[in-house]
């Protein structure tokens, strides 16, 4: 178990929890979907307060201690559908098994070497104001 950050208000309502080389991101599963094969979705409305938890990773002191990437990103792809951004390839969706399907609670799990590329790829997705 790892170190469970204080949620600031902009990160609603996303849970961080610190770990070694990565952190668990949490959320109760109306905003955070997962499937097999390392997919994992939210809402496009929740855009920002996802940012706002990446944030609040690459503050803490266990980011700024991980070991640097010095190698190639994995295949991933992050994309808009049905007005949820989906990632797939970059974090490990906990599905549980039969006994905890139904909990409202779901957690996917990043390693800080590909936290820098998740946040700005997901930034292109940011709802803009109307001009």
């Amino acid at each position: 178990m790892g170190a469970c950050l204080e949620p600031t208000p902009q990160q609603h309502p996303f849970t961080v929890e610190m770990r070694g080389e990565s952190f668990r991101l949490g959320c109760h599963r109306d905003h955070l979907a997962i499937a097999p094969d390392r997919e994992w979705s939210i809402p496009i409305d929740k855009v920002p307060a996802l940012l706002a938890a990446f944030d609040q990773v690459r503050a803490h002191p266990s980011y700024a201690a991980a070991p640097p990437d010095a190698g190639r990103a994995p295949w991933y792809q992050i994309e808009l559908r049905e007005q949820r951004i989906h990632v797939l390839g970059l974090g490990h969706a906990y599905l549980g098994d039969a006994s905890t399907q139904d909990r409202p609670y779901k957690t996917v799990e990043v390693e800080y070497r590909h936290m820098q590329l998740l946040q700005d790829e997901i930034a292109l997705f940011t709802p803009r104001a109307p001009a």
